[in-house]
């Protein structure tokens, strides 16, 4: 319950920045999650392999991507 509220808070924190998330019930075998390069769209895939812990530090790390794309690009 408390891992849900925080994949919906980092979730709202993305969409404040423009970002879209769609979280996959599919496994990846290239990636846990992607963060797309124009900045508008963070794919997180989830498959049976990943916890909610996991979920909410996939977000976090490329959420950390998004930051320095706002940052490189001076927005």
């Amino acid at each position: 319950m408390i891992r849900d509220e925080e994949i919906k808070r980092l979730i709202h924190y993305a969409k404040g920045l423009g970002i879209r998330v769609i979280i996959y019930n599919k496994a990846n075998p290239d990636a846990d999650a992607e963060w797309t390069t124009d900045g508008s769209l963070i794919s997180v895939y989830a498959g049976n392999r990943m916890s909610k812990t996991d979920i909410i530090l996939s977000l976090i790390h490329e959420l950390g991507h998004h930051m320095w794309f706002i940052a490189e690009k001076n927005r």
